[in-house]
């Protein structure tokens, strides 16, 4: 005897998702991809077109954009600095060990 099982799936009425991807100044993404879901056909908004969708909602979407300085804070750009510096002297060490040892050449 063989057994065969089947499961069947409920469908879902409507599918919910929502995302946004590359989007500058929205204080709180995850409010823009729920209005994507909530207030969209689309599933996913990228960049530009997220943005001008999020500018075109009514307050009550609760999505609000922020100046670049709203973000900025001197612990995450101290973290920055140390981050590029080290990097710097990683490249600068490399290089001289890259340059600094004679290469050995094969002659035929």
């Amino acid at each position: 005897h063989q057994i065969t099982r089947q499961r069947k799936y409920p469908p879902m009425p409507h599918p919910r998702a929502g995302s946004v991807a590359g989007v500058n100044n929205v204080q709180n993404p995850i409010s823009l991809a729920r209005a994507v879901m909530e207030r969209s056909p689309h599933v996913m908004l990228v960049g530009k077109g997220a943005e001008e969708f999020g500018r075109t909602l009514p307050r009550d979407a609760g999505v609000d954009f922020q100046p670049d300085e709203y973000f900025w804070t001197e612990r995450r750009w101290n973290q920055l600095v140390n981050v590029r510096e080290e990097e710097a002297k990683q490249q600068q060490n490399n290089s001289v060990s890259a340059t600094g040892a004679p290469k050995k050449t094969m002659v035929q």
